[in-house]
């Protein structure tokens, strides 16, 4: 756990370990001879806010990744924010064109919009608060929730597209140091995070129900998720971050988390679907960036 706190802090880690450098590098000046040598002091912490830049942007490079190839299907993922009461970051997801488009904490104010435009919805705990929405130019079918998820907030469909897919949208809780187990229902209906260790096992759940999806899955949402944690790693060794076939960078607008640099918003393939990222998309009223993307089967690759 740890390791957890580390990876989300690295940022605010490097940047005091850049600070610290510089400090202790004016008072090595000052007490010794022009010209000597650096602090050992010094050439650490210059060390480690070089680590905590490399260690931050690392999991925003561009993988190879390859496109899709015929009927691919447009696919947006937003976190609106439950509060957020008008209804420009709406204008700003229909404005995309999307064929599916997945939203979490979605305000009623939103759901009148999206409404009017897609004719097929499945929803997860339809409440004012905390909602996840599928929302979808082809047909949906209701599955299961994955197994060890039923106490996330999260919706699996069957998405009727010219290339079927199995498509899970998830809301995953945010950790947070004072939580006790998972934190989401009554008396604390506008509340929704998790211990870290009650975060760690919902993210192994996620995994393990992606892989054992058989055919083409699709997970997107607000997860919580650093991609300097374990969460995130444990989900790219089943599914492929189409965020990454270029730059990707945080998603996270909220002021006070700005300094951790967080991408926690993420949009994944498997099951031999490709994608490309179409970036991010500022929502008015929102702490979160949308993400889009173009996904589908991949290119035919002969073999022998």
């Amino acid at each position: 756990m740890v390791g957890e706190l580390v990876g989300i802090l690295l940022p605010v880690i490097g940047l005091a370990a850049a600070c610290a450098g510089v400090w202790l590098h004016l008072r090595w000046r000052r007490s010794t001879r022009p010209g000597g040598p650096p602090s050992p002091v010094v050439v650490t912490a210059a060390s480690l806010a070089l680590a905590c830049v490399a260690g931050t942007v690392l999991p925003w490079t561009p993988l190879d990744l390859q496109p899709p190839r015929g009927q691919a299907v447009e696919i947006v993922s937003a976190n609106l924010r439950s509060a957020n009461d008008g209804d420009a970051a709406t204008d700003e997801l229909l404005a995309t064109g999307a064929d599916v488009l997945v939203t979490v904490e979605t305000p009623v104010l939103a759901i009148e919009g999206l409404q009017a435009v897609y004719p097929y919805t499945s929803t997860a705990l339809p409440r004012r608060l905390g909602g996840v929405n599928v929302w979808s130019r082809f047909p949906l079918q209701r599955l299961p929730d994955l197994d060890g998820l039923q106490e996330a907030r999260s919706v699996v469909v069957r998405v009727e597209a010219p290339s079927p897919f199995v498509l899970v949208a998830v809301h995953l809780p945010r950790p947070w140091p004072t939580a006790r187990g998972l934190v989401g229902d009554a008396p604390h209906p506008t509340r929704y995070e998790a211990d870290l260790l009650t975060q760690r096992r919902l993210a192994e759940a996620l995994a393990a129900g992606l892989e054992a999806v058989d055919g083409p899955v699709v997970v997107a949402g607000d997860m919580n998720l650093s991609d300097r944690g374990y969460g995130y790693r444990q989900l790219t060794g089943v599914v492929d971050d189409v965020m990454r076939s270029t730059w990707a960078l945080p998603t996270s607008t909220k002021p006070l988390f700005l300094p951790l640099r967080l991408r926690i918003d993420h949009l994944m393939v498997g099951g031999d679907w490709c994608g490309r990222s179409r970036g991010r998309i500022p929502l008015p009223g929102s702490d979160h960036d949308a993400i889009s993307a173009t996904i589908g089967p991949c290119p035919f690759t002969p073999t022998g």
